[in-house]
């Protein structure tokens, strides 16, 4: 990845801006600001912050082939991220991250382990392992993985060969993918194991005298009494239905029967009733008749009786000045014979009105009686058919069915289903007893597996022996020109790193190196792991600790045709001392 810009902005209080070349130099006195411009670029590229605060500070980075221009700035305790400079769009680190491992083909983990400045001071023995066995080469065989496995049997190889690729090569990853596989397999052959045995321990136990056939081969026969016994039950219930409806039917039968015998009733006449209501007829038209003489004569009285008033006065009808002299006696007693005639004759008017309305009154009393005789013959003869009816209608009663002991039926039914289960249970038993036995055995076989291909397992053990040393070698390949270092990576717990330095000719552990023989391992170590990731990039700072020596050896490696083809640019820090102003004085670099 080569970039065409770099630019920091008041990183601890510097400003940088340059186009950096493959080689760029910073020697400068304490406190120029050498170790900020590496921390810096590393937080342009990967977004790694240093361990002081940088809040205020930016970084800008721009790739040359593809024109991609990063810029990150700190506010705070957050960073902004934009694409396309200051001024670009913003964009989420995470989004700005994948377009640089896109670009570099590196990811954003490992760019930020490797452009760190010390990569044993972030990474433990187990950390380097695992980087480490991302870049063993894709030259692994089913074979080889097994032959590292003691006692490797056919029924681990007719498992191992459904997870594991058994024709071609591949990588260690498969078989680390191949492991955990085999691991989640297992969990699920132990869920199902212990499963099993829960259900073992609910099935019901007992001795089985009989077989499963013989015991449903009598379930049937029960399940025919059943049915035998809901058709006996039901005509029980039709039975006691029918006797019911008899019994009711009888009882209102008894019941119109009593009734009879203490309501004998004869038919009404109806000539008499007939008879009856012409004469209220003829004794209403008669009433009638004698009411309208009655109010002539009452009339007539009344006129007679104002007759004689007129014929008493002394004086003139005409007028009341006027007195009469005419003699009146003989039209008085007229009138007195009238007004008495009359009123004898309303008298016995009155009578007779008194007589038809009493016969009138006695004829309704008469028809009275006969509705209400007719009512009740009527009543009669409704008995007398509903008990015709109810005597037609009686119903027959069926023979009565035989008893039915359906209870029997069922305790005995209860019985077999028990002992049916405690058979199934039995069977069920043995065959999940089958299946564990098999679920162990396949355990014990994944187990196996498991523990070969673990970490600290024969097969991995075996593999990383062999490319660690493999690694030494070509980490060692550029510590030729250093003379009298030479690396080893040791597995342990992972992989350490020991180092002879031409002041120990024993390896040592590398936190037992001073100061300067670190430096130069890390370079070394770096170099290595930049080649494996393809990382084109190198950073070395505190250049100033190492010896004369040491230095010399640095620059050897760092101007060599074959170190400066493997990368596009490499950032080299140090304090400007008289042997650095000497070693790299010469050589064609930017200098910052």
């Amino acid at each position: 990845m080569k970039l065409s810009k770099i630019r920091v902005i008041n990183w601890k209080g510097k400003s940088f801006e340059f186009a950096p070349g493959k080689l760029n130099y910073c020697f400068h006195e304490n406190g120029y600001g050498k170790t900020s411009l590496l921390d810096a670029i590393r937080y342009g590229l990967t977004g790694s912050l240093p361990a002081y605060d940088a809040d205020g500070c930016a970084a800008e980075i721009v790739e040359a082939s593809s024109g991609l221009d990063i810029y990150r700035a700190r506010a705070g305790k957050s960073t902004a991220c934009r694409l396309g400079g200051p001024e670009g769009k913003a964009a989420t680190e995470k989004a700005v991250n994948k377009a640089l491992a896109d670009i570099s083909s590196i990811s954003t983990d490992n760019m930020k382990l490797l452009s760190s400045g010390d990569i044993f001071s972030r990474m433990k023995p187990d950390d380097f392992l695992s980087l480490l066995l991302e870049f063993i080469p894709e030259q692994l065989t089913y074979e080889t993985v097994t032959s590292y496995i003691d006692g490797f049997t056919e029924d681990m190889d007719l498992l191992l060969e459904f997870y594991l690729p058994n024709e071609g090569t591949f990588g260690i990853q498969a078989i680390e993918d191949c492991a955990t596989t085999l691991t989640e397999a297992r969990k699920g052959l132990k869920a199902n194991l212990v499963q099993n045995k829960q259900i073992l321990a609910s099935l019901k136990t007992g001795e089985a005298t009989r077989t499963l056939e013989e015991i449903e081969s009598e379930l049937v026969d029960i399940q025919v009494s059943e049915r035998m016994a809901e058709d006996i039950e039901k005509k029980q219930k039709e039975f006691e239905m029918i006797s019911a409806k008899r019994a009711k039917q009888e009882k209102q039968i008894q019941d119109r029967k009593a009734w009879l015998e203490t309501n004998q009733i004869q038919k009404t006449d109806p000539a008499a009733f007939a008879a009856w209501k012409k004469e209220r007829e003829e004794k209403d038209a008669e009433r009638k008749r004698l009411i309208a003489n009655q109010a002539m004569v009452a009339a007539a009285i009344t006129n007679l009786e104002k007759s004689l008033k007129y014929l008493d006065l002394p004086t003139c009808v005409i007028s009341k000045t006027i007195a009469c002299t005419t003699d009146k006696s003989k039209a008085r007693g007229e009138v007195v014979e009238a007004l008495d005639n009359n009123k004898k004759l309303l008298a016995k008017y009155q009578a007779d009105i008194a007589l038809c309305e009493a016969r009138i009154a006695e004829i309704g009393t008469l028809i009275d009686g006969y509705y209400a005789a007719d009512k009740r013959y009527n009543m009669y003869q409704r008995v007398i058919n509903e008990l015709k009816t109810l005597e037609d209608a009686l119903v027959a009663l069926p023979e009565k069915p035989a008893v039915c002991r359906k209870a029997d039926l069922a305790e005995r039914k209860k019985k077999l289903e028990e002992e049916k289960e405690l058979v199934k249970a039995g069977i069920y038993r043995r065959k999940l007893e089958g299946m564990n036995r098999t679920l162990e055995a396949d355990i014990t076989t994944y187990t196996a597996l498991i523990d070969a291909l673990a970490d600290k397992g024969p097969v991995k053990t075996g593999i990383i022996d062999y490319y660690v040393k493999e690694f030494g070698r070509a980490c060692n390949t550029h510590a030729v020109q250093a003379k009298g270092f030479e690396i080893t990576f040791i597995p342990d717990d992972g992989v350490k790193v020991y180092a002879k330095t031409p002041a120990s000719s024993e390896p040592i552990y590398y936190t037992g190196l001073s100061s300067g023989e670190k430096i130069m391992v890390s370079f070394l170590v770096l170099d290595m792991l930049n080649q494996l990731t393809g990382m084109r990039m190198a950073f070395l700072d505190n250049l100033e600790q190492l010896d004369r020596r040491s230095l010399e050896y640095v620059h050897s490696i760092l101007t060599s045709e074959e170190f400066l083809e493997s990368y596009d640019h490499i950032f080299v820090c140090g304090v400007d001392n008289q042997d650095i102003k000497e070693i790299f004085a010469s050589d064609h670099a930017v200098r910052i």
